[in-house]
């Protein structure tokens, strides 16, 4: 069974994570390997718009009240 794209970078960070410097490190793989540093503020607000729908659903499905407002514009 091949292991999952997300298993794999999980696997990655651990193992940063356990370097010295491990900041560091990881800096320079989301730099140069991901290209994971410069985010768009488009794409920021994509994401967070993501996560804002992921709130409500939860919400609609649960008795959990909302402690900030998470609509995005």
């Amino acid at each position: 069974m091949p292991i999952s794209k997300w298993h794999l970078k999980a696997v990655i960070q651990k193992t940063i994570s356990w370097l010295p410097y491990s900041q560091s490190v990881n800096f320079f793989f989301q730099k140069y390997v991901t290209k994971g540093v410069q985010l768009s503020d488009d794409y920021f607000t994509d994401r967070l718009q993501h996560a804002a729908h992921h709130i409500n659903g939860y919400e609609k499905y649960t008795n959990w009240r909302r402690v900030i407002n998470c609509r995005i514009p």
